[in-house]
């Protein structure tokens, strides 16, 4: 599940959590359809991505100036959420992935207006 942060393939850039945040959301989403649909292959891609991409949010809000608390809202959305996915992933739970899903919202909205930085 560290795709996003292993190599430096295509994708936002570490200081662009909002973009982070709406692709985390479309894996989620992707990753939950693929459970329902009984393709656990895909599932876990699109899960461990959505992940990746969750870490991505968490590891910019702990840096240095980005004015979040190791243990504020953002960073324990992140955990909460990847926490959710890694259950769905590997219980093969849609509706645990969508729980996920509904912890992020608020992110993405938040970062829409700036403040997920």
């Amino acid at each position: 599940m560290t795709a996003c942060l292993a190599g430096p393939g295509p994708g936002p850039g570490p200081a662009d959590p909002g973009a982070h945040l709406r692709r985390a959301v479309a894996l989620m989403r992707t990753g939950a359809a693929a459970l329902e649909a009984r393709r656990p292959a895909d599932a876990v891609r699109a899960l461990g991505a959505a992940v990746d991409h969750l870490v991505s949010v968490r590891l910019a809000a702990l840096a240095p100036g980005a004015g979040h608390a190791p243990e504020g809202p953002v960073a324990l959305a992140c955990v909460r959420a990847a926490r959710r996915l890694t259950d769905a992933a590997l219980l093969g739970d849609a509706a645990l992935a969508r729980e996920a899903e509904r912890v992020v919202a608020p992110l993405l909205a938040g970062a829409r207006r700036g403040e997920a930085r």
